[in-house]
């Protein structure tokens, strides 16, 4: 039976799912986005015949209606479809956000509609397309056949499945800002730091990005965090850290002392978990780094 899907939206996440829906043998019917230009160029892109930046202007016919608009826009979306007339007890509402639990299609569900959420653990920073072979894929629906037919859905896009709660989503989301967002906000710290140093040195991403792999492929093969951490603080370094902290200071940035001293802690909390309590060299270093903590001057920031 053929899938029928129409896109609100035309965003970076939107750039990868339609391609990977016309792949996976889904036919996208229409595409909605505010941006008129932006709605036109993506279907001339993925030859849909219907664009439009109205709502009203949507295909009526699809059987999946993809919100995939930003996280303050999907309630407003789904409030300007609920006055659409559809036959909404034959339709599947579905907005893409990690963070927004289904509660915010709600006016859709009083109509009669099936409502539901799809979460991509990905990053799409821009138009090009991302593959979603094997990316998790969280579903969150109150209905379990919803959730039956989601989970084929998405397998056909080579995606992984699994449920997810509406009160656990925003902790789940919250992990993925730290595993992703963070490493690209310890990156941009790197390159920071680079800028003091006179000498001229390869590209940050040269240098530390065959490592950074090399982490994770570790802690990929381990499964655990603490065999695939190295540095001075597993090392139990009390100088070096604290070099290190004097050389910070020295630079007055403030958010990278503050960056520094939050992922040393995580660190050694990590360390102290895997040993089942801490050292005395770990309770100085610890002492070190929330004194240095109280010295930040917040104002700076």
């Amino acid at each position: 039976m053929e899938t029928r899907i129409s896109i609100i939206g035309s965003g970076n996440i939107a750039h990868s799912l339609i391609p990977n829906f016309i792949k996976s043998g889904f036919t996208v019917d229409s595409i909605v986005s505010r941006n008129y230009e932006s709605a036109k160029n993506l279907a001339l892109q993925n030859k849909i015949e219907i664009f439009s930046n109205h709502i009203s202007d949507v295909y009526k016919n699809s059987e999946y209606y993809i919100l995939a608009v930003n996280d303050d826009q999907i309630k407003n979306a789904a409030d300007e479809l609920s006055m659409l007339e559809f036959e909404f007890l034959r339709k599947k509402f579905i907005h893409l956000s990690g963070s927004q639990n289904i509660e915010a299609l709600n006016s859709l569900k009083n109509k009669g509609g099936k409502t539901a959420s799809i979460h991509f653990m990905k990053s799409f920073p821009n138009h090009n397309i991302q593959s979603l072979i094997n990316c998790f894929a969280s579903i969150e629906t109150e209905e379990e056949l919803i959730y039956n037919e989601l989970q084929n859905f998405t397998r056909k896009l080579n995606a992984k499945p699994f449920r997810l709660s509406s009160e656990n989503k925003i902790l789940y989301h919250l992990m993925g800002v730290f595993a992703l967002n963070f490493t690209s906000a310890n990156f941009a710290n790197t390159e920071i730091i680079s800028n003091f140093i006179s000498n001229d040195l390869p590209d940050t991403s040269e240098i530390f990005g065959s490592n950074t792999q090399e982490v994770v492929r570790n802690y990929i093969k381990e499964k655990n965090l603490y065999n695939s951490l190295s540095g001075p603080i597993k090392r139990e370094e009390y100088s070096v850290i604290e070099s290190h902290l004097n050389q910070i200071e020295k630079l007055n940035d403030s958010v990278l002392y503050l960056s520094y001293i939050a992922n040393s802690l995580s660190i050694i909390k990590l360390i102290e978990k895997e040993k089942e309590g801490s050292s005395e060299s770990f309770s100085k270093i610890k002492k070190l780094l929330i004194d240095r903590l109280k010295m930040i001057d917040l104002t700076k920031i």
